[in-house]
């Protein structure tokens, strides 16, 4: 479990964050969802470590991240899985290799240990006879279950997702979707996903923070948030011409 509190954070005159408190569950697909702006991104980079708050603090499994020593941080680390926008797939190393690369940097693991590893991972995300290829021979969704492979190499406890879906048709992304809500289950991580997508946030969103100007205007299920009375949530979950039609059919 991840916990927030108290979480404030601007860039010189602009105030991004403002007394974030908020609870990421083990086991569930934690999404955050907002408009652009919003502070979607400086939350999930603060509750992965990639940026101090100005204020508040951030708590794995009821220890503070910030107060923690080098030595406790650097293990922490290790059990952090990212899954980044545009998946940061590293273009002169083939597929095998970019799964390979937090095993060979941080584990313990032998050459044909983390070998196996990589196969394993690979295998999970049905990616098993794609490990010669290069990162410029894959499709978009390729790549993203080639990221998906690296982020769970060294068996992370929590899994970071910005974007995950970005750039990718409907039909793959719900491919994404499954597959991250599926590990998640499977391993029992606590996954945090920062996303815009409502097709996500309604097929796998077991906790939902909505971000307005900052602060978290709405918290919730995927069950409950077309039933939401909250305004500002509301115009951002019906924005669309046919998503309006919908609410109109929910009335």
């Amino acid at each position: 479990m991840i916990e927030a509190r108290g979480i404030s954070k601007s860039f010189e005159s602009n105030q991004v964050l403002t007394d974030i408190h908020a609870v990421f569950e083990t086991g569930m697909t934690n999404l955050i969802i907002g408009q652009s702006g919003s502070g979607k991104t400086v939350l999930l980079k603060i509750l992965a470590g990639l940026l101090y708050p100005d204020r508040g603090e951030v708590l794995f499994e009821g220890k503070d991240v910030i107060s923690m020593g080098t030595k406790e941080h650097r293990m922490l680390q290790r059990q952090i899985g990212m899954l980044f926008q545009n998946a940061a797939l590293f273009d002169s190393q083939n597929v095998l290799d970019n799964v390979l690369f937090p095993l060979n940097m941080f584990s313990q693991l032998s050459h044909r240990e983390a070998h196996r590893r990589a196969i394993e991972c690979l295998e999970r995300v049905q990616l098993r006879d794609a490990t010669h290829l290069m990162p410029s021979d894959l499709s978009g969704g390729m790549r993203k279950r080639v990221a998906i492979a690296r982020a769970i190499a060294l068996n992370p406890k929590y899994l970071f997702c910005d974007e995950p879906n970005s750039g990718l048709d409907p039909q793959t992304s719900l491919v994404i979707d499954e597959l991250i809500h599926d590990i998640t289950r499977e391993f029992s991580i606590t996954t945090v996903v920062n996303t815009h997508d409502m097709n996500s946030v309604l097929g796998i969103g077991d906790t939902v923070s909505f971000l307005y100007k900052g602060q978290i205007a709405w918290r919730g299920t995927n069950k409950e948030i077309l039933s939401s009375e909250n305004s500002a949530l509301n115009n951002f979950v019906f924005a669309t011409p046919m998503a309006k039609r919908i609410q109109q059919g929910l009335k």
